[in-house]
């Protein structure tokens, strides 16, 4: 499992590194290639991906009004009140 980074800190294939990751803390890794301010990394151990990922939050519920012009029983829509 590895990742590409893009950073303004010069690296060199073969350079050890520890990442902390949000979400799922230090990660060891080894840079494999590094090139105009972007670098591989292999991380020396799995991780679950998922992890990565924000929790998306539920947000307001919205509530669609239909115009009075509209029939609403057809259209299935709540009148604004």
């Amino acid at each position: 499992m590895g990742a590409l980074v893009e950073c303004h800190v010069p690296v060199s294939p073969g350079d050890e590194l520890t990442m902390d990751i949000v979400g799922v803390g230090p990660m060891r890794g080894v840079v494999c290639w590094a090139q105009s301010g972007k670098f591989g990394v292999q991380f020396g151990q799995e991780f679950d991906l998922t992890r990565l990922a924000p929790k998306r939050e539920k947000l307001n519920q919205v509530t669609m009004l239909c115009p009075d012009f509209i029939d609403q029983r057809e259209a299935g829509w709540r009148r604004a009140t």
